[in-house]
């Protein structure tokens, strides 16, 4: 047993060293491809970081300049209106005012031409609104006065708002202007595009007296207290079927007044835009990245939002949409921060030269930070939108000097939040399909190992039965042979079909031949037929040649001689002595080589062929029995004569 666990162990032991090695290299190789998956995966979300950048920045641009055109048209309106105030402007003398109460349009009472250009379009119709008055012939002489105004005036609105309305049935990405609106501070004399409302059930502002009056509106109050034009955070607009968010651009008109030598306020001009068109923007774009917010900072309320469409009857903001599904609020700090710090102010910079001051600053308007979002690591890009608000050129009487500088203004902020988290899914996803891969071969390998190993041990079973099956058979015919009674057919143990060994095989000639010497040199011929045993040692002879055995060939053929002596065949018999008698010779020459200085040396040694070689003896013996057989025929031909 312990040879055959032996035989076992060593022929295992080159499988198991080569599954060994074989899962060594593997996992080696698994370590290398995790880290170069881990790798390209880094590299990869560096890159999409870097081409979301400039993506962000293609749309924020996209935006800038479809945004550009609030302060354009606010500033336009408002140089037109300063010099329809002062009467730089001449007019059709058979121009038919489509200005309209408010609430004669609302009630239907208005002129029947107006209504009609109503129902075909609310830009052809103005309409206006004064607390106190219903009326025209209500107004004083200035009041009707601003009303003329007024209606010459959004001859020019009303080509920005056909020009938005034509542009968006061809461009998708247009945000039209939703309305214009005007207000004087005279009387409150307030005017806007055609609109079927009221403003009867419009809530007072607290800190007006005089009722319904549009100058206690927080656009009217909070514009004229500014220079530039002011952006205000967007919100719902009911007016219309169905609501829609809409955000207001105002700018306040001041004029200097002789009388007084100072700048009086004129009127507070405001723009309203739709932003229902902004998805168009990101269609694209956000299948991508993880995440897009488009949203007015200051307030953060959103006006797009990637991953859900903005409802119609609430407004969002980025904390409901953001901040309050955080598990650490942290977070939502350090991203309030960034956003504050950076774009939280209306006017991020005042500057006097474009060229020279804002281009040199453009690349660094764009943010990024880490943001972990719940687990996630993320990166942050936020991306303001930049409008350019020239400051109005106001003459100064006293000293004829003329002023205007730019602000760059950021209303709105483009934030994307990119993750690696798909990345993240996809590395995993080739990792384990490495260590699947792995795991199969290693499985395989294992079967086909074990596989090996109990072919090993069966055919080492196998082996071994026939190893000590042949050790037992040849330890039996050695105990036979060492029996008294010779038998060749102890030999018939082993059949001519059984396997052996190559050993074991010639072990067992070996045995087999030595027991036929034996057998052959021992052997009672005279209790045996003379032809039978005559046949028999001449096979013999052959047999012994074979192995060069001298003795046994020169017992045999003394054998012969006698069997052929007592048949009388005196000739034969005297022919086999004669070669008795040379195989005798070379026994004798044999000994003598081999026992130099054995006492009896030179007695022996006349009765061998010491000096002869055995191919001439063979010759000599050959010649005498030619001339043995020659005389022998001559007598037998005598004797029949």
């Amino acid at each position: 047993m312990r040879i055959k666990y032996m035989i076992i162990g060593l022929a295992s032991l080159p499988i198991i060293l080569v599954f060994t090695i074989a899962i060594m290299s593997q996992y080696v190789a698994l370590i290398y491809l995790n880290d170069y998956n881990n790798q390209i995966q880094n590299n990869l979300f560096l890159t999409q970081i870097m081409f979301s950048q400039i993506f962000s920045q293609q749309i924020s641009f996209q935006l800038s300049q479809e945004l550009q055109k609030i302060p354009i048209n606010v500033r336009t309106l408002n140089q037109y209106l300063a010099k329809l105030i002062q009467g730089q402007v001449k007019s059709n003398p058979k121009h038919k005012s489509s200005m309209v109460p408010i609430q004669q349009l609302h009630d239907n009472q208005a002129d029947p031409q107006i209504l009609k250009m109503f129902k075909r379009s609310r830009i052809l119709v103005n309409c206006w609104f004064q607390s106190n008055y219903s009326t025209v012939s209500q107004m004083d002489q200035i009041g009707q006065q601003k009303l003329k105004i007024l209606d010459q005036y959004h001859a020019l609105s009303r080509a920005f708002q056909y020009q938005d309305i034509q542009r968006s049935r061809i461009n998708q990405k247009t945000l039209a202007i939703s309305d214009f609106f005007e207000a004087f501070q005279y009387e409150g004399i307030f005017s806007i595009t055609g609109v079927n409302s009221t403003l009867k059930v419009s809530h007072k502002a607290p800190s007006c007296i005089a009722g319904n009056d549009v100058r206690c509106r927080y656009w009217y109050t909070q514009t004229a207290q500014q220079e530039s034009v002011q952006i205000y955070p967007p919100s719902l607009i009911y007016g219309y079927s169905p609501p829609y968010l809409s955000t207001l651009s105002c700018q306040r008109i001041m004029l200097f007044n002789q009388t007084t030598q100072q700048e009086d306020l004129q009127s507070v001009i405001c723009s309203g835009l739709y932003f229902n068109q902004t998805q168009n923007y990101f269609q694209n774009f956000a299948s991508s990245t993880e995440q897009v917010y488009f949203l007015e900072p200051r307030s953060q309320i959103l006006l797009y939002d990637s991953k859900q469409p903005l409802g119609m009857t609430s407004i969002e903001t980025l904390n409901n949409s953001e901040f309050q599904y955080l598990q650490s609020q942290n977070e939502a700090i350090k991203f309030n921060n960034t956003l504050n710090q950076n774009y939280v102010n209306s006017i991020f910079k005042n500057v006097s030269n474009l060229i020279t001051e804002y281009l040199d600053e453009a690349n660094s308007f764009s943010q990024t930070f880490s943001y972990d979002r719940n687990g996630t690591k993320t990166i942050v890009i936020l991306n303001p939108v930049q409008i350019i608000d020239k400051s109005p050129q106001l003459q100064n009487l006293q000293n004829n000097k003329k002023f205007s500088h730019y602000l760059i203004k950021f209303p709105y902020v483009q934030v994307n939040i990119i993750s690696n988290e798909n990345l993240r899914i996809h590395a995993s996803k080739i990792e384990n399909f490495f260590k699947n891969y792995f795991l199969a071969f290693n499985i395989s390998f294992g079967i086909l190992g074990l596989i090996s190993i109990l072919v090993i041990i069966y055919y080492t079973s196998k082996i071994k039965k026939i190893f000590y099956t042949s050790i037992d058979q040849l330890t039996d015919i050695l105990i036979k042979m060492n029996d008294k009674k010779l038998s060749s057919s102890i030999f018939d143990i082993i059949s001519a079909d059984q396997q052996l060994s190559l050993d074991a095989s010639q072990l067992y000639d070996s045995f087999k031949q030595i027991y036929q010497i034996m057998l052959y040199s021992s052997e009672d011929f005279y209790n045996q037929n003379d032809t039978e045993q005559l046949l028999k040692l001449n096979e013999n002879i052959e047999f012994f040649k074979q192995f060069g055995n001298i003795k046994a060939v020169g017992i045999t053929y003394n054998n012969i001689g006698s069997i052929l002596l007592k048949q009388e065949h005196y000739f034969q018999a005297l022919e086999n002595f004669q070669s008795s008698i040379i195989y005798a010779r070379y026994e004798i020459q044999e000994f003598l080589n081999l026992h130099p200085s054995f006492t009896l040396f030179d007695v022996l040694q006349s009765f061998s062929y010491f000096q002869l070689e055995q191919q001439e003896c063979n010759q000599e013996i050959d010649q005498l029995i030619t001339f043995l057989y020659k005389n022998q025929t001559e007598k037998q031909r005598q004797d029949l004569l």
